[in-house]
């Protein structure tokens, strides 16, 4: 079974709706203690995490169910729809994930299950190692 680390510090983000905003973009980011590494792919509708721990790896799709933004920083919460290898997570579990857009130099929280509310997201506060993640408001 795969370990995750949870970022459980909630902000509430007024923002802009969901109609006119978008978290999109793929990152790479690396967790020291234990050492993870995660894939993430946001799109409109959906995103996909993966997870590489101890030469195993897992992953989890949701479907996004509210999009946050308040300059640059993004809030995209949704239902996990089909999760492979990690622990402690199900299908119907909820999934958060917030994003301060910062150029290729952005940073990432993750919450899930309890940690994780509609239209509510962690802090972000781990920097991506490798992509880049786009918040865009209304134009």
């Amino acid at each position: 079974m795969i370990g995750v680390m949870v970022v459980a510090a909630l902000v509430a983000l007024p923002g802009v709706p969901a109609d006119t905003a978008t978290v999109t973009g793929t990152a790479r980011i690396r967790m020291s203690d234990p050492v993870s590494e995660f894939e993430l792919d946001l799109r409109a509708t959906t995103f996909r995490l993966a997870h590489h721990y101890q030469g195993q790896s897992g992953w989890l799709t949701a479907t996004v169910d509210c999009v946050r933004v308040g300059g640059p920083v993004g809030v995209v919460t949704g239902v996990v729809d089909r999760v492979h290898g990690i622990g402690h997570i199900a299908p119907g579990d909820r999934f958060s994930l917030s994003v301060l857009d910062r150029g290729r130099r952005d940073l990432v929280g993750m919450a899930w299950q309890a940690e994780a509310a509609r239209c509510l997201g962690p802090a972000p506060s781990t920097v991506i190692t490798s992509g880049d993640l786009r918040v865009r408001g209304e134009d």
